[in-house]
């Protein structure tokens, strides 16, 4: 069996570098980071993104209580006993 090109491992490639080459050096990581321009979708630090999914979540829920207490969340039907879903009532009425 030959041994062709791209079954030899060459540190100069790409598919070979390490993980560390894509990094940034922490100075610079650093000075970003201080400087907001990291360019991430999500907050860098846990604390922030605690407080911004807390918050989301918090808003979330108040909509959700506000759909239940009107009846209005489609299909399904919440009471102080039960959750109950229309579309599994529709399933077990026609057997499928």
């Amino acid at each position: 069996m030959a041994i062709t090109a791209d079954q030899l491992p060459d540190d100069g490639s790409r598919p070979w570098r390490s993980f560390e080459d894509y990094l940034l050096p922490r100075p610079i990581f650093t000075l970003m980071r201080a400087e907001r321009r990291l360019g991430l979708a999500i907050p860098d630090s846990f604390a922030e993104w605690q407080t911004e999914r807390t918050a989301t979540l918090d808003s979330k829920l108040k909509e959700l209580a506000k759909a239940a207490a009107a009846n209005a969340i489609p299909d399904a039907a919440i009471s102080n006993r039960a959750c109950r879903s229309r579309r599994s009532a529709k399933r077990n009425a026609t057997g499928s």
